[in-house]
């Protein structure tokens, strides 16, 4: 069996080859563990820090960002901690207002929106300057009192900006996570609130939380950079990857090599290998066609197929 080598460039500093797939990987495992050697050791409830977390986007399938927050809780595995967010104030103007209203806290944005009116829905004349019913801004709260944007990549810079009301928790945020939008009823219409809060708390691996902006934008960069790598993969290679992540893992809880290079030879030998998905389960390598429910085992000792789970 001859070696594949996946996509690759010199961009990647270190590689591996695989004793299953004979194919070569880059090797990220050597960067995580670099990266996470800066992690901070020692952190406290109160401690402002940075992490990466992925872009909650429908259509951006692998952004992440750069966070910062601050510590709330300490467990043996984890930390918890409060996302932070620039403080923000709301503008919102009806079709027919003379001027905008201000809101700068939640409770009166909330207050506004229980005590609104139904009212006729205007003609197309009265829309006609607005073309809209109402206009809805949200910005910054630093343009409102005449401060400066934070540098978001010194904690120094955060604390105080976070001191000061510039940046406070993402559920302080004035409206946060709540929408404005028009019901229409039989010619008439009010604006009315949409809710969808997420939880304020995030839990954070404890390799994984930083003292600084950079060495977190080290981490997202190699994150990145391994899923970039990845999407540039053949379907062939994708296939062998996979598989060989299937296969270290048992091996890592326990099968021997030998059977593993069982297993992998075996199903190298298959038709059809790039349209299958491989998994582990109870101990076993599992496969099955992306078309098919059905998942099937390989036994290392005779290398028969045996229903699966």
């Amino acid at each position: 069996m001859g070696t594949t080598v996946c996509q690759a460039s010199n961009d990647y500093k270190h590689y591996y080859l695989s004793p299953y797939t004979n194919s070569h990987f880059p090797d990220f495992k050597i960067e995580y563990s670099e990266v996470k050697n800066t992690a901070i050791k020692n952190v406290e409830v109160g401690d402002f820090v940075y992490w990466v977390e992925r872009t909650n986007s429908a259509t951006i399938g692998r952004s992440f960002s750069v966070e910062v927050g601050i510590i709330v809780d300490i467990y043996p595995d984890c930390y918890v901690a409060n996302h932070l967010r620039i403080a923000e104030y709301i503008t919102f103007k009806l079709y027919n207002d003379d001027k905008e209203k201000v809101f700068t806290d939640s409770q009166s944005w909330d207050d506004y929106f229980k005590n609104v009116s139904w009212r006729k829905y205007p003609s197309k004349k009265e829309l006609a300057d607005s073309k809209s019913l109402f206009t809805f801004n949200r910005l910054p709260l630093y343009k409102l009192i005449g401060g400066k944007s934070p540098n978001i990549k010194s904690i120094q810079a955060i604390k105080s900006a976070y001191e000061s009301g510039i940046i406070c928790k993402r559920n302080d945020v004035v409206g946060y996570g709540t929408c404005p939008y028009s019901e229409i009823e039989k010619g008439s219409w009010k604006p009315i609130l949409t809710h969808n809060k997420d939880s304020d708390n995030t839990t954070l691996s404890k390799s994984l939380v930083f003292a600084t902006w950079d060495e977190a934008k080290r981490l997202k960069d190699i994150i990145e950079h391994e899923y970039d790598w990845m999407a540039g993969l053949s379907d062939h290679e994708y296939t062998l990857l996979k598989m060989d992540e299937a296969l270290n893992r048992l091996v890592r809880n326990g099968m021997l090599e030998s059977d593993a290079r069982k297993i992998a030879s075996f199903m190298l030998k298959r038709t059809k290998l790039d349209d299958m998905e491989f998994r582990t389960m109870d101990g076993k390598f599992q496969w099955r066609y992306y078309d098919n429910h059905k998942w099937n085992s390989v036994n290392p000792e005779n290398i028969l197929i045996d229903d699966g789970a």
